[in-house]
């Protein structure tokens, strides 16, 4: 992967300027690299962003170091990145990525469903508590 964090991804969308060409934001990806402050990342993406994807995260990007948990349970400040995206005027889509494996065999049973409906359930209160942040 060519790019994978802000500053990986900024000296591509720098030197290839153009309006076709944009962000699919996922911030579990900044953060495992060590790029805490996903509100200023995402004000500094701005009109870049094209795309969304919901996804938490704890620990380092190096194999083994890491997991993605449930929403809300990782280290993502979710009010900071909600309340970014509306300061930016972000109105596109988002996809919840869910990679809680362990979670989903062991205490879902492989329901993709259930899975989704948790996803649904923990990202609308994500977004609801971030508007209520002052």
């Amino acid at each position: 992967m060519l790019c994978h964090d802000y500053y990986t991804t900024r000296p591509l969308i720098d030197r290839y300027d153009s309006p076709r060409l944009g962000v699919n934001l996922d911030p579990s990806h900044d953060l495992l690299a060590g790029n805490l402050d996903v509100g200023w990342i995402v004000k500094e993406w701005g009109r870049k962003i094209m795309h969304v994807h919901l996804k938490d995260a704890v620990g380092t990007q190096e194999p083994g170091r890491f997991i993605f948990p449930l929403l809300g349970e990782g280290d993502l400040d979710w009010k900071s990145f909600f309340g970014s995206l509306n300061e930016t005027g972000y109105d596109g889509c988002m996809s919840v990525e869910f990679e809680s494996f362990r979670y989903y065999d062991q205490v879902l049973g492989g329901d993709t469903e259930k899975a989704a409906a948790i996803s649904l359930e923990n990202a609308q209160k994500l977004l609801s508590s971030s508007r209520r942040r002052k």
